[in-house]
């Protein structure tokens, strides 16, 4: 399946504001190494959402801390204005962490914030097999 038809099926209501999304997220993970379908799995849960603001105050598509987003340099305007900003931060960020810890699967459990065991089951909800 073509990431363009992921982020179709998974965001239909959003597809005419995503138009340029497929191309950025295929962009990015090509430019970090980073498997595209993991990258769209995880900005999924933003629900496509680039102004998408949880609880704890992470932003955007791939849900970063202002903290975060400034120790990349950036501004957290600007990041909160670019959806390409929001993607490349996250294939960026996810890049980093695989080469910190070996793979993209712990990788993504440093995204979640936890190497637990328990978190296990977050790793297998957003590679898709939960």
């Amino acid at each position: 399946m073509a990431i363009s038809a992921y982020i179709r099926e998974h965001a239909p209501r959003r597809a005419g504001e995503l138009t340029e999304l497929p191309k950025f997220v295929v962009e990015a993970g090509g430019a970090y190494g980073i498997d595209q379908f993991v990258q769209a799995r995880l900005i999924r849960e933003s629900g496509y959402d680039r102004t998408a603001l949880s609880h704890v105050g992470a932003i955007g598509l791939a849900q970063f801390l202002p903290f975060t987003i400034r120790m990349y340099g950036m501004s957290v305007a600007h990041f909160r204005d670019s959806i390409h900003c929001q993607v490349n931060l996250a294939a960026r960020y996810l890049a980093d962490l695989t080469r910190r810890y070996g793979s993209q699967d712990l990788a993504l459990l440093a995204y979640n914030g936890a190497l637990r065991p328990s978190h296990a089951a977050y790793v297998m909800r957003v590679r898709g097999t939960l």
